[in-house]
């Protein structure tokens, strides 16, 4: 593959092609790729902007780039995060990988001492400090150690036990979780990688605080869990190495949730839920390794925003899902694809020449429909989309959900073909956008873990294709760098910060001054 992928001679042809579309209008006519079913999934890609000489085209960039090439160094495990100096294998956690069968077992065995945990809890044989059963867990974590398992507690709400999640360092969303807690019957999980990342500390130590106030010294121990890779942090933080649960260096956060990041979501729903939730995702991995490149779920879903972002010049990518279950999914794949493949420089360094990932948002429907939809429908910039639908839900409102589905089917049909062209202007819809239908079967355990682990290899895909590293983030860590000095001259601390800053700070400072 040369340095710059552009060169590629499918890329070449993909920028003509892309040129004829735009000046023959060609928008008004179906997609040839067929619908796909896997895993209590359909992937209808009928309203994308794909003709056939376009996916061949792409299939034709996927083997020039040895896309199929990068799969199987993921399977193996070889696959690196080069800027790092890791191997990426957090597949590994729900889907054995080809090398080390020790490493394999490892995994097998955290697991289940996890899930073993977790049934404790549920059936009340680990019980708090003072022998009485666990009523709620508050799950602290920010990023990865957060979105993951929230996102399965939001869409099957049905546990006895009440999970909450605490991930900002807001003291007001602190105040909101501890509201009302019972420090004997409340379990606490701290997940961080590095067991350093600042919200997560410093909401521990809140909550820590909290429990010591009531009079509960005796839940730190038997009551305060650990998920991380630095086991010797948590143990130095008091920590009982019983009460820690493994993370691996090759798990970055956003690709955690099958790990024992995964607790919160293992207490709330129990152990088959948990391995249901992996056989889906690992189902999902069967196909995205063995099956052909043009049938290819995660391969068809990446090629095709490749083709949108990069070819029809669509910078955003909104994700819709009508069902309120699944409400969360686009904050969910905003980390995911942004943290992944918001990257301006190959795995090589070298400057890109042009755009990756486009931005990702999105809402709940059919909230959304009376919010931005109106932009969408008839604003100027172009965009594509997912929408997201489940066949039946668990409710006696029939017509509800009937409208629901109505809805997400209108509101793609009418992005992609608009209304007829002499209707007058202000009412005129252009159409013209192209969007993804996925449809849930139903939404249970396996479906939701297929589905995850689509988005994942689609990203996967994205970053080699673009060459660049899906599996750093080190854009973040600027941040937190510059953070340290502001807090300390916040307290009082002359420490200098940037010209442009030292107004906020004094303002922080002397409230009263004008």
């Amino acid at each position: 593959m040369p340095a710059d992928f552009r060169q590629l001679p499918s890329w070449q042809t993909l920028a003509k092609l892309a040129g004829n579309r735009r000046l023959a209008s060609r928008d008004d006519e179906l997609s040839i790729l067929e619908p796909m079913s896997l895993g209590g999934l359909t992937v209808d890609m009928a309203k994308q902007l794909v003709s056939a000489e376009e996916w061949h085209s792409l299939l034709r960039l996927a083997e020039e780039s040895n896309l199929q090439g990068a799969i199987e160094r993921q399977f193996d495990g070889t696959f690196e995060n080069r800027s790092e100096g890791k191997t990426v294998q957090h597949v590994r956690l729900r889907t054995p990988l080809a090398s080390d069968e020790k490493l394999n077992d490892e995994v097998e065995t955290e697991r289940e001492r996890m899930l073993d945990f977790a049934e404790g809890v549920r059936d009340g044989s680990l019980r708090g400090h003072t022998g009485r059963p666990i009523s709620t867990v508050v799950n602290i974590g920010i990023g990865g150690s957060h979105l993951g398992p929230q996102v399965l507690v939001n869409a099957f709400p049905t546990s006895t036990i009440d999970v909450r999640f605490l991930a900002n360092i807001d003291g007001l969303t602190l105040e909101r979780t501890l509201r009302r807690l019972d420090p004997e019957r409340t379990l606490v999980i701290v997940a961080s990688k590095s067991f350093s990342t600042l919200e997560a500390l410093e909401n521990a130590g809140a909550v820590k605080s909290w429990f010591i106030e009531r009079g509960a010294e005796g839940a730190i121990a038997r009551q305060f869990i650990a998920v991380t890779e630095r086991l010797d942090r948590a143990v130095a933080m008091g920590f009982s190495r019983e009460s820690c649960f493994r993370l691996w260096g090759w798990t970055g956060g956003r690709y955690s949730i099958w790990s024992p990041i995964g607790l919160a979501t293992a207490i709330a729903f129990g152990a088959p839920f948990f391995r249901a939730f992996l056989a889906g995702a690992r189902k999902l991995d069967e196909h995205f390794r063995n099956a052909d490149l043009a049938d290819n779920l995660p391969i068809r879903l990446a090629l095709t925003a490749l083709w949108n972002s990069e070819f029809l010049d669509r910078g955003v990518h909104l994700v819709l899902p009508y069902d309120s279950r699944l409400a969360e999914i686009p904050t969910y794949l905003q980390q995911l694809e942004l943290e992944s493949n918001g990257k301006r420089v190959t795995a090589d360094g070298d400057d890109i020449a042009g755009h990756t990932v486009p931005f990702i948002w999105g809402g709940e429907e059919t909230n959304g429909q009376h919010a931005f939809h109106q932009f969408l429908l008839q604003g100027t910039r172009r965009f594509s989309a997912d929408f997201v639908a489940v066949r039946t839900a668990p409710t006696r409102y029939d017509s509800h959900h009937r409208w629901l589905l109505a809805n997400c089917f209108a509101q793609s049909e009418a992005m992609r073909f608009g209304n007829a062209p002499d209707t007058p202007p202000h009412r005129r819809v252009p159409g013209g956008t192209p969007s993804t239908t996925i449809l849930f079967n139903e939404l249970d355990a396996e479906s939701i873990g297929a589905f995850l682990a689509m988005y994942e290899q689609k990203v996967f895909c994205l970053g080699h294709l673009w060459q660049i590293n899906s599996f750093d983030q080190w854009g973040v860590e600027l941040g937190k760098t510059l953070a340290e000095p502001i807090y300390e001259a916040l307290a009082g601390s002359p420490t200098a910060s940037h010209p442009a800053t030292e107004p906020l700070i004094a303002r922080i400072r002397n409230p009263g001054r004008d």
